[in-house]
């Protein structure tokens, strides 16, 4: 028998289970019962909290998006070398304390069977893409050739990201291989796409 707790206890709880959850198996490979199961609940109090298991991924999602990084970034007046080194580390130091929201969410990529969830996804990929555009102005202007360069960039941070929390890389492998190819990106790829 599930011990009692008040309802934003057992929201959370749900949640947190849900949120390894997914972070473990992907969406597709998790269902309400096995949230229910491992959080030692019935199926129904979890459709009680959320109904289902979409509703319980928007819900990680939901989460995922308020808990973005928001950190501070290097400015302009830092050598470009130094602040893509500097901003990584600290995106990859977020991302490790946030590894199972990061990999429940954006870590899965465009691998979301679900429309709506992937748009979801989607839109946090391209806010991303928003702030790199922001914080470094100085270096490339906001057109539709470099939107294009930093989208599929954000693709390589994902699988890199994914492969590094997973034990098939070190955090130095990965972080070298994310500042050099965004200093590529901004420095070489983006000026040639606009010639």
């Amino acid at each position: 028998m599930a011990k009692r707790l008040a309802p934003d206890a057992r929201r959370d709880q749900i949640l947190d289970t849900a949120l390894r959850l997914f972070g473990e198996h992907g969406y597709t490979g998790v269902s309400a019962s096995d949230i229910a199961r491992a959080a030692g609940i019935t199926p129904a109090l979890v459709t009680h909290y959320f109904g289902p298991k979409r509703k319980i991924y928007l819900a990680v999602v939901d989460l995922m998006r308020a808990n973005v990084a928001d950190s501070e970034r290097a400015g302009p007046d830092v050598p470009i070398e130094e602040r893509l080194a500097r901003d990584l580390a600290t995106w990859m130091d977020w991302v490790d304390a946030n590894r199972q929201l990061w990999l429940a969410t954006a870590g899965l990529g465009d691998v979301i069977p679900d429309p709506e969830i992937l748009a979801i996804v989607t839109t946090a990929r391209e806010e991303g893409v928003e702030r790199i555009l922001a914080d470094y102005a100085d270096l490339v202007d906001d057109t539709s050739q470099a939107r294009f360069a930093l989208l599929s960039w954000m693709g390589l941070n994902q699988a890199a990201l994914r492969r590094w929390l997973r034990g098939e890389a070190t955090r130095e492998q990965t972080h070298a291989l994310l500042t050099q190819s965004l200093l590529a990106m901004l420095r070489d790829v983006i000026p040639a796409l606009i010639r």
